[in-house]
């Protein structure tokens, strides 16, 4: 959708050799998204604002950042991509705005202290503590469940399985080692399927919204870390609900839950 931008409202630059080449970029950037190869995209996208300062890689660098997550640096993003917009009347509007609305909640943290609290709550007890208190305020469990039972639903489930599409598809190898491993446990045809079996997907999408907030006020590698535990913590939770202790016995070829077996052996 956003490869048609620089066609929409070219202005004066339109012929120039800057405005070639910040183009050329630009769709050269588009094609490596397109394919899920965000960090070449990432990487066009920035040469062509340097080729050309448009707002178009600009909103599309956002949105990168904005699944990676990073959504105080999507916002900056899309506010000089606005400012840019103003001035030269490309016609960006519609994809900025409802993507700044959803920025002004998801960083209200910067705004309002938040964030500094919940920095110096993780310094002080650690990601393991920060991962279980924000599965349990966002999911509505209680912490010490996940001590004496494990809690499961079809909407941690769908979490879960969420979040490891979107980091196989979104982030750089290597940023997720602990999560790289479930990928390449469970196929991929399994994953999809359990992406689109959202049991309540306005209900996801305001819990989602809430995890996004605690998640984006951390430093990057803070963040990962806590994404990393929050995921650990459901998958064992998952495998406590379908084998119980056998699944953390010495020896046991139970990685993935039964639901994913039995796929498999299929």
């Amino acid at each position: 959708m956003l490869g048609r931008l620089f066609g929409r409202k070219e202005g004066a630059d339109s012929s120039s050799a800057a405005y070639g080449e910040g183009r050329r970029l630009y769709n050269i950037g588009k094609y490596h998204a397109g394919r899920f190869e965000t960090d070449k995209a990432m990487e066009f996208y920035n040469k062509s604002f340097e080729a050309n300062k448009r707002p178009e890689p600009l909103v599309d660098r956002a949105h990168i950042k904005m699944l990676r997550i990073r959504h105080h640096e999507a916002l900056l993003d899309l506010l000089e991509a606005q400012r840019l917009d103003a001035v030269n009347e490309n016609g960006c509007q519609k994809e900025i705005m409802p993507r700044l609305a959803k920025l002004s909640v998801t960083t209200q943290p910067y705004k309002n202290g938040t964030r500094e609290k919940l920095i110096e709550d993780l310094r002080r007890n650690g990601r393991g503590y920060v991962a279980k208190r924000i599965v349990s305020t966002c999911f509505k469990l209680k912490p010490e469940q996940w001590d004496t039972n494990p809690p499961t639903s079809p909407m941690l489930k769908h979490h879960f399985f969420n979040e490891i599409d979107n980091i196989s598809k979104f982030e750089s190898r290597g940023n997720y080692p602990e999560i790289e491993r479930y990928i390449g446990l469970y196929p991929g045809a399994f994953i999809a399927e359990q992406v689109r079996l959202c049991p309540d997907m306005q209900d996801y999408f305001a819990t989602e919204m809430k995890l996004h907030t605690f998640l984006c006020s951390y430093e990057e590698q803070d963040m990962r870390n806590v994404r990393s535990d929050m995921l650990y913590l459901i998958h064992s939770a998952m495998m406590w609900a379908d084998y119980g202790h056998e699944c953390f016995s010495a020896g046991s070829d139970n990685c993935v839950i039964r639901e994913a077996r039995e796929y498999l052996d299929h």
